[in-house]
């Protein structure tokens, strides 16, 4: 347990019986901090596509996804989720990180996502890679946490276009 500003956090791995817990916070999580960059309609179609149950349960059974959960005062607050890049040796990808509105600017974020060094370093990986979207707010965020921008991308997914930066950050 580690305190940060006041408030009693803990991290630790989820396994396949978080499964419930992650789509729960990812339901509560997305409408409200992806209003205002993507559609209500995406919104709703990407909750479906990445974080029903069976497609979480298979991004860590079969995709080998790590994911861990931040809990403040014991209740879970957020989730991240890394593997391995496909065909790269050295690389990690950030796939996920998330938290709850109320508990943005708290040093949460931080928390997580130096939780997320420490297993990829430990894992062997140089380096971390992960999307954002380009009107996404936390962009900021992944700039002070030393990730360059290696790439603008569009990403067709379904109807819709993704419109991303691809990130990288030496480990």
């Amino acid at each position: 347990m580690t305190e940060i500003n006041s408030l009693k956090t803990a991290i630790r791995e989820a396994d396949i019986n978080d499964v419930k817990l992650i789509h729960d916070l990812a339901n509560e999580i997305w409408p409200l901090v992806y209003s205002y960059m993507i559609s209500e309609e995406q919104i709703h179609y990407m909750l479906q596509l990445l974080y029903n149950e069976e497609e979480l349960k298979n991004q860590i059974i079969e995709l080998n996804h790590h994911f861990i959960l931040i809990f403040v005062n014991e209740k879970a607050v957020g989730f991240a989720s890394w593997s391995a890049f496909e065909n790269e040796n050295e690389i990690a990808k950030l796939h996920k990180l998330y938290l709850l509105l109320s508990f943005h600017k708290q040093g949460l974020g931080k928390l997580l996502i130096e939780e997320i060094y420490k297993k990829t370093r430990v894992a062997g990986f140089n380096k971390l890679r992960l999307n954002v979207n380009r009107e996404n707010k936390t962009l900021s965020f992944y700039l002070k946490e030393d990730f360059t921008i290696i790439q603008s991308l569009d990403i067709p997914l379904g109807k819709f276009l993704l419109n991303d930066y691809i990130m990288e950050k030496n480990l």
